[in-house]
Formats: structure tokens, sequence, C-alpha cells
């Protein structure tokens, strides 16, 4: 568990992206460097580059290393991405060097190719790690359902085995990147509860839509509770009487 943490925490997803930084620099100067055929392996920037990769390649090992551990075999092959690092890792460890003397110029435009898909995954890493990273700091100390079987991570807790609280499904593109999305949550429900919920909205300037939810076979009802004031008791008994029918 402390090693789940760690991969997905804020600061780590920063981290990597500040080494995927560093790696594209690299890649983009050698590109450079090999189209104007001033690339040199006895010049003292190549040495640094050299060294600067090694390091890098040797973080992306304890990032798969630390996921593999956290998440278990299966559970991080399910996920394509990281199946695809893993594969990019590894092609780009054995075309650091150029084992091969026969076939140098072909492992020198291999080398480059790998390290050009590495510096596109760049968008992927901000895209996903540092969204989920995000999710997990606008919780602080709130307790969050994770299922790494199914790979669910919600802001959401079991009260009870039939009593649910969880953060307000969001469908603003920006509002989902930190908080619970929609598709998600839906996804939460047809797995776990698929035919069998009921959600309460005590949050009426926070609309979403029921239909996604009654499509997976449950249904929504809205409570006037208005932002920063706690429900009136009219409220609590018309909740615990639509809760006893369900």
């Amino acid at each position: 568990a402390r090693v789940r943490i760690i991969v997905t925490s804020l600061e780590f997803q920063i981290f990597m992206i500040l080494i995927l930084v560093v790696d594209a620099c690299i890649v983009v100067q050698e590109i450079v460097l090999a189209a104007q055929e001033e690339l040199d392996k006895s010049d003292h920037g190549f040495q640094v580059r050299r060294i600067l990769t090694w390091i890098i390649l040797g973080m992306f090992s304890l990032e798969v290393i630390g996921k593999l551990i956290a998440f278990g075999v299966r559970n991080f092959c399910r996920d394509p991405w990281n199946v695809f690092d893993t594969v990019v890792l590894v092609a780009s460890i054995l075309f650091a060097e150029i084992i091969l003397a026969r076939l140098a110029r072909a492992a020198k435009i291999v080398r480059l190719v790998l390290r050009c898909v590495r510096f596109g995954r760049l968008c992927q890493v901000g895209g996903t790690g540092v969204v989920k990273a995000a999710r997990q700091r606008v919780s602080k100390n709130k307790s969050r359902f994770v299922d790494v079987e199914d790979n669910i991570d919600l802001d959401l807790t079991y009260i009870s085995s039939d009593l649910i609280a969880m953060g307000v499904p969001c469908v603003h593109p920006i509002i989902s990147l930190y908080r619970n999305p929609l598709s998600q949550v839906v996804r939460f429900f047809e797995i776990k509860h698929k035919e069998s919920f009921r959600i309460y909205n005590a949050c009426p300037e926070l609309p979403y839509p029921a239909e996604r939810f009654e499509a997976a076979g449950g249904t929504v009802v809205a409570l006037q509770i208005q932002d920063h004031t706690p429900p009136t008791m009219v409220q609590f008994v018309q909740f615990l009487r639509d809760a006893r029918e369900m």
C-alpha cells in the first residue's frame, strides 16, 4: 500500500514529468546534431548525455518496478500504457549502446525513434498520472474507494454495506480533472451495484444528468439542500422514508 501511495502521488508524477522533460531535451539535441552530422562520441557533451540517459533509464526502471509491486503483475498488464512503457523501456535499454557493430547505423536510428516515442508519452503522463494524483490531493484526508482489480479510484466511501457517501459526479471536463468524473461513477455502480441503487443528490447547485445512472438500472433523487447549510428535518424524514422504500 505504501508503494502504491508513492507511485500515484502528485509529487512523484511531477518528478517523472521533469525527468521526461530532461529526456526530451536530450532527444531534441541529439536529433539536431545527428541531422547536422556533428554527433561526436568523443565529445564531452556526448558523454554527459550518455550518463544522463542511463540515469533516466534507471528512473524509468524504478517506476515500472514500483508499479509492479504496487498493483501486481496482472493489474499492471491490464493497463495498455504500462505495457507500452515496459516495451519502450526494454527496447531503449537494448539500444542505449550500439551492441552490434554491423547494425550500428540501424541501431542508432532505432534508438532515436524510441526516445522520440518516450518524448511523445509526456503528453500521456500529463493527462492521466497527474490528474489521478490531483484528485487524491483534492480529497485530502478523506477516505477514497480504491479497487486495483477493477481500476477504480473515486472520492467515495462505504458508510455501511448498503449506504455510500461520495463526491458529486462531474460532467464538466475541467472540474472532472480533479473530482469524480461522471463516467467513472457510472462504471462503479455498473460493476458493484448494477440495477439496485438510488443516488441522492444533495447539491442542487451541481446538477448532473440522471440518464446515465438510469441506464445502469438506478435512479437519482434530487434534494434541495442549499450550499453550506444543513438539511431541514423535513428533508431528513423525506430521505429516510424514500430510502426505506428502496
